[in-house]
């Protein structure tokens, strides 16, 4: 299970398990004081405080430089960080903002009453896992392992994420 498609590799197929999207993160007391109804609400927060991003050995890294690329944000004060976990407790804290793939904030449930989300709203802002496999031979195997895990997400992750921060799942489709 991937969230590279493997596409350089020959002979790679990817089976779709999931598809989540990067959302912007901010300390909660912010969103409340500002009310934001879109990120651009938010601009001058996000030039005054530090941008918490990926590792740079990421693949996360490379999908929020891109996003941040087309959005036309620009340079920021930084702090690089290589845990989801990490990064969601220093935005929670108050000491930075963060682009984090909805999944991936399921490490700091615990912060999460003290966060606020935004969507980029089709900003080609997803994160996809994918089920891979090299020969036609283990198709089936993939195939019964996606649906497990399908089955797996809906009956159980989606309503515990749900559950933890309602409004968060919409951001997970599978």
């Amino acid at each position: 299970m991937s969230t590279d498609p493997l596409t350089k590799d020959d002979g790679v197929q990817n089976i779709q398990l999931l598809e989540d999207e990067f959302l912007l993160v901010i300390p909660k007391e912010i969103h409340d004081k500002i009310r934001p109804k879109s990120i651009s609400d938010l601009n001058e927060f996000l030039e005054k405080t530090p941008y918490v991003r990926a590792g740079k050995t990421t693949m996360d890294y490379f999908q929020t430089e891109r996003l941040l690329r087309t959005l036309n944000f620009q340079k920021f004060d930084s702090i690089e960080i290589d845990s989801c976990l990490a990064m969601a407790i220093v935005v929670a804290e108050g000491n930075g903002w963060a682009i984090l793939p909805t999944f991936s904030l399921l490490q700091a449930s615990y912060f999460l009453p003290q966060l606020s989300f935004l969507s980029f709203k089709g900003k080609n802002a997803e994160r996809r896992f994918y089920i891979s496999y090299e020969d036609t031979v283990f198709e089936p195997t993939a195939e019964n392992i996606s649906s497990s895990l399908k089955t797996y997400l809906h009956e159980k992750v989606i309503p515990m994420v749900r559950e933890l921060k309602p409004g968060l799942e919409k951001f997970i489709k599978a």
